[in-house]
């Protein structure tokens, strides 16, 4: 199961997004992800998040605000 980062400072948070987000996203932009299975769906939402933060991580202003969040946000 995919651990969701809801601003809360979810300790082990894999993605910002979840698996409906994915969905609502990408039919609003006229893409059919309704063969694409929950499981495959949240390999993708993780490896967009390991993307984010291997490639920005050094970018973000400020800290994050807890020492126990899984991901860089939120900040302070």
């Amino acid at each position: 199961m995919l651990i969701i980062e809801d601003g809360t400072q979810v300790q082990d948070a894999e993605s910002y997004a979840t698996v409906a987000d994915f969905r609502d996203y990408n039919t609003k932009r006229g893409r059919d992800v309704s063969a694409l299975s929950d499981t495959f769906i949240e390999t993708l939402l993780r490896k967009g998040s390991d993307y984010i933060l291997q490639n920005y991580r050094l970018k973000w202003q400020g800290y994050r605000t807890g020492d126990i969040q899984g991901l860089d946000w939120p900040r302070t």
